[in-house]
């Protein structure tokens, strides 16, 4: 998707620049899945996305590189989850 939105080639070629815009399109529904719904879940791929990078920063240090970090401001909050509430009768009737 990254190559799709802004013409990268390699993962480690994107800006944080570009990590904010991709990940606030994809929170705004701006960016969506292939069947065309909406991303639930946006901090789970922003979890995914800096697991990767700091992975991606390790073995670069290891090997004498230093890479920045560009997830440090990303936003991984999660939106509280819908909540359904029950009746009394419902709770009856569950029972």
């Amino acid at each position: 998707m990254f190559k799709q939105h802004f013409n990268i080639n390699s993962i480690i070629n994107i800006t944080e620049q570009q990590l904010f815009v991709f990940f606030n399109k994809m929170r705004s529904g701006e960016i969506k899945k292939s069947d065309g719904k909406e991303y639930k879940s946006v901090a789970d791929y922003v979890k995914t996305f800096k697991t990767f990078w700091h992975w991606y920063m390790k073995v670069n240090r290891k090997e004498g590189r230093e890479i920045i970090d560009i997830t440090t401001d990303l936003d991984s909050r999660r939106d509280k989850p819908k909540w359904v509430y029950f009746t009394e009768e419902e709770i009856k009737k569950f029972i």
